[in-house]
């Protein structure tokens, strides 16, 4: 998988010059900026040219980092195994070969082996999660309603 190295839990400094840095990034990300930007790095004494897209990556890197949460970047269109996207999903490759034959994930068979695309993965994942939200919250309004839990 073509991921790049996931940054440890940010320290409160790291968190507050990421917010330093997301606050200036910002409103250049809010004007749906379409160009290309010029970044200057002062004490390499380099200045670059980043396409749009690498700054809005950026602006929603320093913002996560900022709350302390830990950022991986993945490439799109990335095919894996069954087997990664398995472990990715937390369940059995068998398990996940099923739910690929049910179709609830879109696959493709070169020979006798299925690939996946990473993004249709974590696709499944999030729904998978909002699903399991909307059934706990049914769950406790069951239990509220005969009395077994209190609020």
């Amino acid at each position: 998988m073509n991921q790049l190295k996931q940054s440890p839990k940010s320290t409160l400094i790291d968190q507050e010059l990421a917010n330093e840095a997301y606050s200036v990034l910002k409103p250049l990300v809010e004007q749906e900026l379409t160009a290309v930007v010029s970044v200057e790095l002062l004490e390499a004494n380099l200045k670059l040219t980043l396409p749009s897209e690498a700054i809005k990556i950026l602006a929603e890197s320093l913002r996560l980092m900022s709350k302390g949460r830990s950022v991986a970047i993945n490439a799109q269109n990335v095919e894996i195994t069954t087997q990664a996207a398995s472990e990715l999903l937390g369940c059995s490759r068998p398990f996940f070969v099923k739910l690929l034959e049910e179709g609830k994930i879109p696959f493709v068979k070169i020979g006798r082996h299925r690939r996946v695309r990473y993004e249709d993965v974590l696709a499944y994942q999030k729904l998978m999660k909002i699903a399991q939200r909307k059934q706990l919250i049914e769950i406790m309004k069951t239990d509220e309603e005969i009395g077994v839990y209190d609020t």
